[in-house]
């Protein structure tokens, strides 16, 4: 089990893996072309990067502040600095339902003006909604500091590990500060939501299936998914609205009803601010050519096993 992402491409070119599903990194495929005997596919799949809030936090809980922060995160430039080196084609992503190439695929990230760097439009929100930025601080409608916050993403992934610089420079506009580290257990420290909640901010990835009803265990309330637990919805996030609408997609019968119920759903999450998609990752899939008829499955059904977060 190779848990550093730096040492996949290592261990295939000695030959200690036949293969590797690799998360995307900038110089990944000049180390590929150097390898004898190694072929590899890349790919877009339907997996895509998205930053979360950790709504247990109470600093994190007024919308303002969610959009704000959206809002002044150039997503393009982000972009460009990371995963555009592999492809630079890749666009920023506007739904978290579908990925482009889906039917059903509409943008309503975009309709709120998240990822654009608007740092005055950013500003506005918050002094709109009652704080203040003094200095390089941003203060409460209390009158008190905003809280620092951590952000995490997977030990070993530079890629991640630049999303969250460029978002922590980002908001550093806005008076709020925010520290990163690495994680080297992404499962784990997603789960840890409760009062002992070891993250405000994070980065990931979600497998998706083909079929969109499968999204509703990752946004819906622990209420509407009949649980005590959140399941995979680590910010423990609840609108009602979106509950009905994605219970709505999985009992559909119709298929232009079921993409209506999740792109209503999908609007009101971009509304609330909670989750901001990125970008639709490329997919890597490299081989030891010994093998053949190797190939890949960008879904949950894919190369890669359980857990569906990377």
């Amino acid at each position: 089990m190779i848990t550093d992402a730096t040492q996949g491409p290592p261990a295939l070119d000695n030959k200690e893996v036949d293969a590797i599903y690799p998360q995307p990194q900038v110089d990944l495929i000049k180390q590929l072309d150097g390898m004898k005997g190694i072929s590899y596919q890349l790919e877009n799949g339907l997996i895509f990067e998205h930053i979360d809030f950790n709504l247990q936090n109470p600093a994190l809980q007024d919308v303002a502040v969610r959009k704000a922060m959206f809002t002044v995160v150039d997503v393009k430039g982000m972009i460009a600095r990371t995963v555009g080196q592999i492809d630079d084609k890749i666009p920023p992503l506007g739904n978290r339902m579908f990925v482009p190439g889906q039917e059903g695929y509409v943008d309503t990230v975009s309709e709120f003006g998240y990822g654009t760097g608007d740092e005055a439009a950013a500003k506005k929100i918050l002094t709109d909604a009652g704080y203040k930025i003094e200095g390089d601080k941003l203060i409460d409608k209390a009158g008190k500091p905003f809280p620092e916050l951590s952000m995490r993403y997977t030990e070993g992934n530079a890629i991640r590990q630049s999303e969250c610089q460029l978002f922590a420079d980002a908001v550093k506009k806005l008076g709020i500060k925010v520290n990163v580290t690495a994680t080297d257990s992404l499962g784990k420290t997603l789960e840890q939501t409760d009062a002992n909640h070891k993250w405000d901010v994070i980065v990931f990835a979600w497998v998706a299936t083909p079929f969109g009803s499968a999204n509703a265990a990752l946004y819906q309330s622990n209420t509407a998914q009949g649980t005590e637990g959140w399941g995979s919805n680590y910010p423990h996030y609840k609108n009602d609205a979106v509950d009905k609408a994605l219970a709505e997609s999985i009992t559909a019968t119709d298929p232009a009803k079921q993409v209506e119920a999740l792109n209503a759903a999908d609007r009101q999450i971009s509304a609330d601010a909670v989750t901001l998609p990125l970008y639709q990752k490329p997919v890597i899939l490299a081989y030891n050519e010994k093998w053949a008829n190797l190939r890949n499955n960008g879904t949950t059904a894919g190369m890669r096993l359980s857990p569906t977060t990377i």
